[in-house]
């Protein structure tokens, strides 16, 4: 594991002339994108890509050309190998299309909404050039009209239902863990008190988690604690008061995970 990138419920700031974003992204090392929750329409595109994809609690192993679709809400993460694969991540904004396009309204009207749509992951030929054609959208305009045409495309597949695995938690709990470990990541957290919290055994608790998101709640602590360490490094704050500020009691320690996980030394990181 050489990467967790966490987000919680994760918000993102968007202009109103461009509600979305396209990233690309390449796998030039293993990573793990730690369980988290979002406001947007997400599509994820793969190209050659290898690893594991958990969207509410479904799991897909990564192969070839494919597509996912991730409604607002809904938790999800990745865990990636390194290869010579790639990602065309789509965000989209329902809120910040609203003025000018009712995502919601446009679905209804057959009978869908952005919470039933199911995607082929064998459609990556349809999407992908409207989503390069997305990327390249430079006001609201062009923008509008090329997400029409992506949900128009989007409503008409469907795949064969696959059922959660019966040892994960459901999405409600899933959230409710993902926002507890928000509030008190600074904190000592114990296993054994937010399994009691959720109402589990601690071995229950723990193969649930492990079930859900693709690693061990501890591992996923820890990167929520280097993920707040990044942030505090960014702002200026020293070695110690970012160990110090984000649940670290034990600097060497610190020191010696963060290595472990971003490759690098707090201050080489914080040099950069």
């Amino acid at each position: 594991m050489n990467n967790i990138f966490t987000a919680f419920k994760e918000h993102k700031d968007f202009s109103k002339s461009i509600p979305f974003s396209v990233i690309y992204t390449t796998f030039d090392r293993d990573e793990l994108v730690a369980p988290h929750y979002a406001e947007t329409v997400e599509i994820l595109l793969f190209s050659g890509a290898t690893g594991e994809v958990i969207i509410g609690g479904h799991r897909y192993k990564l192969s070839g050309n494919q597509v996912f679709y991730i409604p607002p809400e809904t938790v999800h993460s990745m865990s990636y190998k390194k290869s010579s694969g790639n990602l065309l991540n789509v965000k989209l904004s329902p809120e910040g299309f609203s003025p000018f396009l009712s995502f919601e309204a446009l679905l209804a009207s057959e009978g869908k909404s952005l919470m039933s749509i199911d995607v082929n992951p064998d459609c990556f030929d349809e999407i992908l050039p409207i989503v390069n054609a997305l990327a390249k959208a430079e006001d609201i305009f062009s923008a509008t009209g090329i997400a029409v045409s992506l949900f128009s495309h989007l409503r008409t597949f469907s795949r064969e239902e696959v059922l959660p695995s019966g040892n994960a938690f459901d999405e409600s709990e899933l959230r409710e863990i993902i926002n507890y470990t928000k509030l008190h990541f600074r904190e000592k957290i114990s296993i054994s008190d937010i399994a009691e919290k959720m109402g589990y055994s601690k071995f229950y608790f723990c193969t649930k988690f492990r079930e859900s998101a693709g690693i061990t709640y501890l591992s996923y602590l820890n990167g929520v604690r280097i993920s707040e360490a990044c942030k505090m490094l960014k702002n200026g704050s020293s070695v110690s008061e970012a160990a110090e500020g984000s649940g670290f009691s034990d600097v060497p320690y610190f020191v010696q995970l963060f290595k472990k996980i971003k490759g690098t030394t707090p201050k080489r990181y914080a040099d950069s």
